[in-house]
This record gives structure tokens, C-alpha cells and sequence, in this order.
């Protein structure tokens, strides 16, 4: 005696069986790229802006700190060498030296950056506007 055929299991002529199986790759493939594009476009961006950036700058034996006025974040500082061998040239005394600074530049993502990964950003010194010696109140 057989078991009467599971109509599931039967073909019917209005429901032909499909040659893709996961319901039509044809339309998730070009999806999935779209938005392995935008992920990657996004995490291009994920710096902020080059603009004017006033802070404290400290360097020395490993050490290029730059902490930009409203944040309590240290950031690695970068970019053009020759202004912050000026900095470092002009104020000289063999320790870990402080300025404070007016530049423009570009942050990166947050990370961990510069010596042993201890700053959350690098910053990338586009050119320096001014120096002079921090003085109480200068970021207010």
C-alpha cells in the first residue's frame, strides 16, 4: 500500500520550477554591490572637513599633541613638515615644548593614532596662520 503523493511535492503546469533558487540573484547581486559601494564611499568620509583649527600644540620625544579648543580630545599631529619645523625650531629648549596655535588642516576618523595608538585622531597640518605661547584663556 503506498502513501497517496504530497501535493507540495508535485509540479503543476502554473508553477514551473525556477532555475534560481534564491529567488532571482539576478537582482540581489547588483543590490549587494550597491551597498558594498556606499559602505566604502562612507567610510572615505568619515574624517571631518579641512578647515581653521585653534588649540595647543605640544611635541617632543614622541610626542606631536595637538588639542583643539572645545574638545577634550588629543589629536596626532602631521602634515606639513616644514611649518612644524619652524614651531619646533623657534621655541627650542630640549623638553616637551607648548604652543598655541592657529592652522588649518584635516582630522581623521577616530582612531588610534601616533605613538602606542594614544590619540584619538591624526591631524594633517595644511599651514600654520599663527604661534605664540599659550597664555589662560585661550580657547574661551
Amino acid at each position: 500500500m503506498s502513501a497517496p503523493p504530497n501535493p507540495r511535492l508535485q509540479r503543476t503546469p502554473t508553477a514551473p520550477l525556477s532555475r534560481q533558487p534564491l529567488g532571482a540573484p539576478r537582482r540581489v547581486l547588483p543590490a549587494i554591490l550597491v551597498a558594498l559601494a556606499l559602505v566604502s564611499i562612507a567610510s572615505c568620509g568619515a574624517g571631518l572637513s579641512e578647515r581653521e583649527y585653534s588649540g595647543h600644540y605640544r611635541w617632543g620625544f614622541e610626542v606631536s599633541e595637538f588639542r583643539p579648543c572645545g574638545s577634550s580630545e588629543k589629536w596626532w599631529a602631521t602634515g606639513d613638515t616644514a611649518s612644524l619645523r619652524r614651531i619646533h625650531d623657534m621655541t627650542a629648549t630640549g623638553t616637551v615644548q607648548e604652543v598655541f596655535v592657529v592652522w588649518y588642516g584635516r582630522p581623521s576618523a577616530k582612531g588610534k593614532h601616533g605613538h602606542l595608538g594614544a590619540y584619538n585622531r591624526e591631524f594633517t597640518v595644511a599651514r600654520v596662520v599663527d604661534v605664540r605661547l599659550p597664555k589662560p584663556g585661550d580657547c574661551s
